[in-house]
């Protein structure tokens, strides 16, 4: 029997998120509204998986150069 997708992930509110990026919520809605973040709607609260977020950040992390 498979496990649901959800309990594969860690999922993370609005003011978790926010508190981890350091960014105010309306922030956080624009980036929802232009889709740069994933996210669920579960009762009325968008949860984010922590994955999309670690690979959120992955893409727009900045390399030195060599």
């Amino acid at each position: 029997m498979k496990k649901p997708v959800a309990q594969n992930h860690a999922f993370l509110t609005t003011p978790e998120v926010c508190e981890l990026l350091r960014i105010s919520e309306k922030t956080l809605q624009r980036w929802r509204k232009d889709r740069k973040l994933t996210y669920i709607r579960r009762g009325g609260r968008f949860l984010f998986r922590s994955t999309d977020l670690d690979n959120f950040l992955a893409q727009r992390t900045v390399r030195q150069k060599s």
